[in-house]
């Protein structure tokens, strides 16, 4: 029934048609002036310019804040290991983390709205600061023999869970400023700033593991780094929203009244489900979000749970944090130099997501005693070409999610986006239990 807000005809032959179409029209409230200026088969490099680079540069810069926490913790498996022994706490924080990050992101959705961009994105990133210094204090209190181990591990759960929280907060909300009042380029942006992070927080892991041989100490550089890396994310989006550029694109950024208007928490629900199933009865919109949801649950099917099971070749824990090194390498060169010059297109983007499926397997396979769990190379090379694939394929995706709706619900787009990316995780870390149960029988 829904095809496009607007058409290149004068007028519909059905009064009823029209009808509809006027009512969607007013449903979003759409006035965007550049939606036939968005050129999907243009590449996103030709839009970047001296005069943006250093607005791009923030959005880079808070794409990096705003995933911080999950790889903070990913790259963190050697400390977590070492510190609650038998207990799998790489799979017991991904079981707490993801869940919790989408139920955040539809929480944000629907009644967070009511809030401003600028609130939501300065108190999450500020939960971020607080729960990175959080986990130092738990493990002071544990060496000073405050807690017992067993209240120790819970209260990192829960930190993890209040992370996962914040982070949905800030991820869905950015998202949400930039598919709706922002060009693509800045989107993707935020995606290369996402793969950035896992590699820089990789780096900052293997260079604070380097530092000391105290793993306690080491992981306070570390935990505290990160810390004082999201005061500084806080300080240039307040920078940011002072500026000139930014403040011309967000006054002609459509708006609405129905985020106030709507007082009641269940009359907001009803609103918000029912405006984002509007949205996702888009073609466009809704295989984008599949593909989303598919590309990041195969991603966590595997990383870091199931690749973190090969043969430590090198010792010390060092195979499975180069592992992620290596994830991320390719993760940055998918989401930044090939994204910038090529988009997938939409059936492109089907057949690399189900070509993915054999590097899922291939991983597997290099989990001992399996066919390839003897040479470190097989392991690495699956997980290069499945950073890679990630990065490229999310970026072309969620960067033109949005360019076939109009006005103020390309916001939504950008929460629907986050939302779909958020279940793929939850959906991913859940299989990943399977698959590992499946690995250990078949060992």
């Amino acid at each position: 029934m829904f095809k496009f807000f607007f058409s290149d005809k004068g007028s519909c032959p059905q009064a009823s048609n029209m009808a509809d179409l006027e009512a969607e029209v007013e449903q979003f409230i759409g006035d965007d002036a550049d939606f036939h200026a968005r050129n999907k088969d243009k590449p996103l490099f030709s839009m970047l310019t001296r005069k943006n680079l250093a607005m791009y540069l923030q959005f880079v810069f808070f794409g990096i804040g705003s995933v911080l926490p999950i790889f903070v913790i990913v790259a963190a498996v050697d400390y977590f290991d070492d510190i609650f022994p038998r207990k799998q706490p790489e799979f017991a924080l991904n079981a707490i983390y993801n869940p919790l990050l989408f139920c955040g992101c539809f929480v944000n959705l629907v009644w967070g709205r009511a809030a401003s961009f600028k609130w939501r994105i300065v108190s999450g990133f500020s939960v971020m600061a607080v729960c990175m210094i959080g986990f130092i204090v738990l493990d002071q209190l544990e060496l000073c023999g405050s807690t017992c181990l067993k209240s120790h591990f819970w209260s990192v759960l829960l930190v993890a869970g209040i992370l996962g929280l914040a982070d949905a907060v800030c991820q869905s909300t950015l998202f949400g400023l930039t598919t709706h009042a922002l060009p693509p380029l800045y989107t993707q942006g935020l995606m290369l700033g996402v793969g950035l992070c896992g590699l820089l927080i990789t780096i900052l892991r293997v260079v604070t593991k380097t530092t000391t041989n105290n793993l306690h100490l080491s992981s306070y550089y570390y935990f505290g780094t990160a810390a004082a890396f999201i005061l500084l994310v806080i300080a240039a989006y307040l920078h940011l929203t002072r500026g000139n550029a930014f403040q011309r694109y967000y006054s002609r950024m459509p708006r609405s009244g129905f985020d106030t208007d709507w007082k009641h928490p269940f009359q907001r629900f009803a609103f918000f489900t029912g405006e984002a199933l509007r949205v996702l009865r888009y073609k466009h919109v809704f295989c984008h979000c599949f593909l989303l949801t598919l590309v990041t649950a195969q991603q966590y099917i595997v990383m870091p749970s199931v690749a973190t099971m090969g043969t430590d070749f090198l010792g010390n824990g060092w195979f499975p944090v180069l592992l992620i090194l290596v994830y991320n390498i390719g993760d940055v060169l998918g989401r930044g130099p090939l994204a910038m010059y090529y988009v997938y297109s939409i059936h492109w983007a089907w057949l690399s997501t189900l070509v993915r499926f054999i590097v899922v397997i291939g991983i597997c396979l290099s989990v001992p005693p399996h066919m390839l769990s003897d040479r470190p190379a097989w392991m690495a090379t699956f997980v290069a070409v499945l950073g890679l694939s990630t990065g490229h394929l999310m970026t072309s995706l969620i960067s033109y999610a949005s360019s076939e709706v109009p006005g103020r619900a390309k916001e939504t787009v950008g929460y629907l986006s986050v939302l779909s990316i958020t279940l793929g995780m939850a959906g991913g870390s859940a299989a990943s239990y399977c698959i590992k149960a499946f690995l250990d029988r078949t060992g």
